[in-house]
């Protein structure tokens, strides 16, 4: 008897056989469009099935193909970071994978700045919420004036900003009452001083001319 009936496989790109049916011949097969989760490398986006589909001629499997991005990371919000010493203030930087699915926390593996890494716990704080790092006051201030580079590192990839060490600037120290009442008493010392040269010197020409008169 002439065979009129097929059987149609749909299978993952891993060998997972994801469903199977049985078509006449001639019929189209179809199948909904697949996802694939992406990893600490890769996004993936589903690309079609391999062979192509076509009309319903004898038995088909059909296997999902995925096409693979490289994981990208951005820091959210910021082209620089600058901080001052002497501030006290933390800093927070917030990092993102860029694109898919942002498996960034999960991917989290260390913060260095130009090369050093830093202790977790210590010079810094990770939170969820993409990738949420918090530097110490301390950690900052041991870093020299200038610019430096900070890194978040990741799994399949790493993004990095500038950051710029200022100086803490100093404020002209104001005299103390003491000094200042010293000063106030010495300008009035001066002033009396000089008051009194001049009327001396006023008095001694006024006699002067007084007997000049005379004789």
């Amino acid at each position: 008897a002439e065979r009129n009936s097929y059987k149609i496989q749909w299978v993952d790109d891993d060998g997972t056989v994801i469903g199977d049916e049985t078509l006449e011949y001639g019929q189209m097969p179809a199948h909904a469009d697949l996802t694939k989760p992406g990893d600490a490398y890769h996004t993936y986006q589903f690309a079609g099935w391999s062979p192509e589909i076509a009309a319903v001629t004898g038995d088909a499997t059909y296997t999902a193909t995925y096409t693979a991005a490289k994981n990208t990371y951005a820091i959210k919000g910021a082209d620089r970071i600058a901080w001052t010493k002497g501030s006290g203030k933390t800093v927070v930087v917030t990092a993102v994978q860029t694109g898919g699915e942002d498996r960034s926390f999960t991917d989290f593996e260390s913060v260095d700045i130009d090369g050093v890494a830093l202790q977790q716990g210590v010079d810094y704080t990770v939170s969820a919420g993409s990738t949420v790092v918090t530097l110490t006051a301390d950690a900052l201030e041991r870093l020299s004036k200038g610019d430096h580079t900070l890194t978040v590192k990741f799994i399949g990839g790493e993004v990095s900003i500038g950051l710029a060490i200022r100086q803490e600037s100093v404020s002209p120290v104001p005299a103390t009452g003491d000094e200042s009442n010293m000063l106030l008493w010495l300008t009035l010392l001066l002033a009396s001083v000089g008051g009194l040269a001049l009327l001396a010197f006023a008095i001694a020409r006024k006699r002067k001319r007084s007997a000049m008169k005379n004789d």
